[in-house]
């Protein structure tokens, strides 16, 4: 394992708060289906990977997104034009960082263990997700039928 990548069927290895509650109840379902004999009855729920909030939390330490996570704490909800724009300086600052070394070979690792044609499908997610009292859905991509590492 790499430090930024974890398989499904490992997850339990790390707390939901480093890979959030989706990969983490895919996992215990993974291994649902995969201990109790559904697996001989075509219920399968296909092995995949998850990069860590480590990879994230690497990108972010920057002095630059530092200092715009600093000004979003003494924001409220009625500064919704200082949100907005701090939101699309760090949305800026994510999209067009340069994943490490690490991240990539570890990427490049994993989808190297599958057919070459095996179709993806790659959702950008989080750790807050459906808590209790807030619900955070539709706020992330779901990317389907990727293909190879360049896709990826």
């Amino acid at each position: 394992m790499h430090d930024f990548i974890i398989a499904l069927s490992q997850i339990d290895q790390v707390s939901s708060s480093d890979v959030g509650g989706k990969a983490a109840g895919l996992s215990v379902l993974f291994k649902y289906l995969d201990h109790e004999g559904y697996r001989d009855k075509k219920i399968m729920i296909p092995e995949g990977f998850v990069i860590l909030t480590s990879a994230f939390s690497e990108v972010m330490a920057t002095p630059e997104a530092a200092a715009l996570l600093e000004q979003l704490e003494s924001l409220t909800l009625r500064d919704k034009t200082e949100l907005r724009e701090i939101g699309g300086r760090l949305q800026n600052i994510i999209e067009t960082a340069e994943i490490s070394a690490e991240l990539h070979d570890g990427i490049a690792e994993k989808l190297s263990e599958w057919e070459p044609d095996t179709a993806c499908a790659v959702r950008s997610s989080a750790t807050a997700e459906d808590l209790q009292t807030d619900s955070f859905a539709g706020q992330h991509d779901t990317f389907l039928n990727v293909l190879g590492e360049e896709g990826i």
